[in-house]
């Protein structure tokens, strides 16, 4: 992904959603891409609610920490990227490898700043 491409992106996120607190640039790039694939028609936008809210489900039934929490992102990321190789519109070879290209969000980390 380019730097303007993924700088449109960012601002695209943040017009869509003011109000949304994007911690990390690649949070807002998750955002924007699941919102501009809902908007082609890749995939109605109650499918990733529900690959969310799925993705989330067994987060918190693992005992981790989810709604409000430093990881919401990361399990959007997970239900987007879940949604996309189920659908077929990215096999898991290519996914693997767009996401190494722009780069991996960084590891979570508990309160205390360690890598969990």
């Amino acid at each position: 992904m380019s730097v303007t491409r993924a700088d449109d992106l960012i601002a695209t996120a943040r017009a869509l959603a003011p109000e949304a607190m994007f911690s990390e640039p690649w949070e807002a790039r998750a955002f924007a891409v699941a919102v501009a694939l809902c908007e082609s028609g890749r995939f109605a936008w109650s499918e990733f609610q529900q690959s969310l809210i799925a993705e989330i489900g067994a987060a918190e039934a693992a005992g981790h920490a989810t709604v409000g929490g430093p990881d919401y992102y990361r399990h959007w990321l997970s239900a987007l990227t879940r949604l996309l190789e189920t659908k077929g519109i990215v096999d898991a070879a290519e996914l693997a490898g767009r996401i190494a290209e722009a780069g991996p969000p960084p590891p979570p980390q508990d309160p205390r700043g360690r890598h969990i």
